[in-house]
């Protein structure tokens, strides 16, 4: 009797794994898919675009590419992911919904849907550097105002909206002027980056040698390095104001 009961139990085991194991499944199958989606196939809709400066793997400035779709809906957002767009960590999961929150509140708007797909030539897309850019883009394809296509900005989306630092925004400049833009709007205090200047003394030593290093950090102005005219921003309000066409 013992041993039919404790088969019972271990069968009911079984079973409740199997339920569970399914079930996450299948939400996570729900949450992570997308719909496959056009421009064609969206009424009534409209295309924005915008480059993301950003940094590679090895710390080079590249332009990674987002493109926005805005049509009338219930005030969903979509990722796209297949072959040409990267799956996206969840720090820039979370500063989309944290653009898409902001540029909402701002602008009252919340019954059209938002469909995002990026391009940025790797597998996955990580970090919060984008969070500007995605409000900014949020908020003028809500409002249907038309971006500057001289201005890139970079920094992150904080809850308060201003906008956050994010670093390496030197490498970013460059990429940012090798494409041709002219105006790049950056965090509050990152107009200047800080690099290490490093000197070495040698000097004899019996038969050889011996040599002593030191480091000193010194300020680089970006605008007078690149040529581009850099933009420090506080907020959203004022990054929108000077990005969008009057």
């Amino acid at each position: 009797m013992r041993y039919l009961i404790f088969l019972g139990f271990i069968a009911l085991l079984l079973f409740l794994g199997f339920y569970f194991n399914s079930t996450t499944a299948q939400a996570i199958q729900t949450q992570n898919s997308t719909d496959n989606y056009s421009n064609s196939s969206i009424s009534n809709s409209l295309t924005y675009n915008l480059k993301l400066p950003a940094v590679d793997s090895k710390d080079k400035g590249i332009l990674a590419d987002l493109e926005l779709v805005v049509s009338p809906g219930e005030g969903k957002v979509y990722t796209r992911i297949d072959g040409d767009n990267p799956l996206v960590n969840t720090d820039t999961q979370n500063s989309m919904k944290r653009a898409v929150t902001m540029a909402r509140t701002y602008t009252q708007i919340k019954d059209k849907d938002l469909y995002f797909s990026m391009n940025s030539g790797s597998d996955v897309v990580g970090g919060v550097s984008a969070g500007a850019a995605f409000t900014i883009m949020s908020i003028a394809a809500l409002k249907g105002d038309t971006l500057r296509n001289d201005t890139l900005i970079t920094g992150s989306i904080e809850v308060d909206g201003s906008i956050g630092p994010v670093g390496k925004v030197l490498e970013k400049a460059g990429a940012v002027k090798k494409a041709g833009y002219t105006r790049f709007l950056v965090p509050k205090g990152e107009g200047v980056a800080t690099e290490d200047n490093t000197s070495c003394v040698s000097k004899d030593f019996g038969n050889g040698f011996y040599q002593t290093c030191s480091s000193t950090p010194v300020e680089i102005n970006i605008q007078n390095l690149t040529g581009l005219q850099i933009i420090e921003v506080n907020n959203f309000t004022q990054a929108y104001d000077l990005m969008i066409l009057k």
